[in-house]
Formats: structure tokens, sequence, C-alpha cells
């Protein structure tokens, strides 16, 4: 185990740079904080390029905790406090950080793989959504109401950014999060082929109290100002909407993501 006390040292250069989406993407690699994230991550077998404790009580604790039943050898690096403030994403530092790999499926893989799929399949489709807090959110929100992929399409908020995992809390880990590296009108009809019902939040359309969802279902979410694209709007099979009785004109779009993606699994959850 090593310490890194200076600003100039490599290593703690390319962590610095994680902190930028771009530059995490380009160098697939990504910036993991907090004791439970980083737990969860290795829970699901995930073995980080390297953990960053914070060289003082609190990150020394959380050495012993965390690798207790793992032996990471070199890959424990400390950082001086001074140091690990600079890279912490936290109000409140958390004392431990990783650097590491995320598990990612290309496009062209996850859809071949979808004719392997003996269960009944539930994606979700974000087509520009682009705060990394609700990107992150609905994330957590598909882990949890046990849909199978999150489909990051045109300009949504990348994965690398760390505002989205923070807000993922580790459930990046259980469901494919893919780039969807075509355009939304053939990502629809791919879906299709693969006997896809494809669902577009609007607001006009069925109401979501009178829909009935297929047995496998996309559910399309657009960009938090604009919505949906005339693309997504004329390329889903349908379009429903959330009925409201207050004056506000919309809701969140990770609060109406999570509501539709309850009603898909409602009573088979």
């Amino acid at each position: 185990m090593r310490t890194i006390e200076s600003k100039d040292n490599p290593l703690f250069k390319t962590l610095f740079s994680l902190k930028r989406p771009s530059l995490a993407k380009k160098q697939q690699l990504a910036l993991i904080e907090g004791p439970r994230h980083i737990s969860d991550m290795l829970k699901a077998g995930i073995v980080p390029e390297y953990l960053f404790f914070a060289d003082d009580e609190k990150g020394r604790a959380l050495q012993q905790i965390l690798c207790e039943d793992i032996d990471l050898g070199d890959r424990v690096i400390l950082l001086s406090p001074a140091l690990f403030s600079q890279v912490s994403q936290q109000t409140s530092a958390q004392g431990v950080l990783a650097m590491t790999k995320l598990y990612e499926v290309t496009w062209d893989t996850w859809i071949r793989k979808i004719d392997q799929a003996k269960e009944l399949l539930r994606v979700l489709i974000l087509e520009s959504v682009q705060d990394p807090g609700n990107v992150g959110t609905l994330i957590r929100s598909a882990d949890a109401l046990g849909f199978c992929a999150v489909l990051l399409a045109g300009d949504t908020a990348s994965l690398y950014n760390p505002k989205t995992l923070q807000a993922a809390m580790g459930s990046q880990f259980h469901l494919d999060v893919i780039d969807v590296t075509i355009g939304i009108e053939e990502c629809l009809k791919q879906l299709k082929d693969k006997a896809f019902m494809t669902i577009g939040a609007a607001l006009k359309g069925i109401s979501v109290e009178d829909f009935h969802f297929g047995p496998s279902s996309a559910i399309v979410l657009g960009n938090e100002g604009n919505g949906l694209s005339e693309q997504a709007l004329e390329g889903v099979d349908h379009l429903v909407t959330i009925p409201m009785a207050g004056a506000a004109e919309s809701l969140n779009v990770s609060a109406a993501g999570t509501i539709l993606m309850w009603e898909a699994v409602r009573g088979k959850v």
C-alpha cells in the first residue's frame, strides 16, 4: 500500500480527470464515491482498478471494513486529506473513492442477447434526458422495479458522469445500462422486431390508468424541457399520460418514469 501526497502524481492526475464525464468515458474509467456504493460494487464481484482511502481516521476505518474480505494488494492507495478533498464530489468527504471499469454491453450485443432471454423483458429508454441526477435516479428505479436494462439515447447524460453514478446508488451494477449508438427511430424499430411494445410518455395520450402494458414493454422518456422528439413520438406504438389533479403542468421526468415503470409491473412484482 502506498500513499499519494502530490497533485503531480500521474495516478492522482488520472483520478482527478474522472470528474469530467468526457474524459472518464474516453478512458473507460468511472469514479465511484462512498462506502455504500463501493460495497455494492464489491458485492457485485467487480474488482476496481484502485481503491483510494483518505489518509485520516475515517478513511483508515473504512479500509478495514471494505478490505476485510478481499485482498486488493497494491490496488489500495492512501490519499492525503487535501488531495482527497480535491477529488471528492460530496459536501462532506466520504473517505473512500474507487477508480473502476464499468461492465458495458454494446447495443448490438444486447439486442442479440434478447433472443436468448426466456423471461419477459422490460426496458426503459431515455431520450436526451440531460440531468445526471435524473438519469441516475431512473436507473435506480428501473433496478428496483425489475427492469432488465436502461437505454441511453440521444444526448442523455453519460453513465460516466459521477453525479449519474451517485444518484444510481449502485444500481448500475445490477442491470444493463447501454449507450444507444443508433437513432431513436431505428432503436424503436429493432425493439418492435423483438416483440416489444413501445410506449412513449407525453402530455397528451392514453391515461396510464386505462392502459395495459404488453408482456415485453419499452417505456420511452424524453428531455426534461422538450419531451420526446418528433421521431420518438411517431415511432412508438402508444403514447400514455399520467393524470394530475393539481395545478402543475407536468412531473419531473424521474418521478414520471418511476410511476410508469410501477404501472408496467403492478401486480407482477
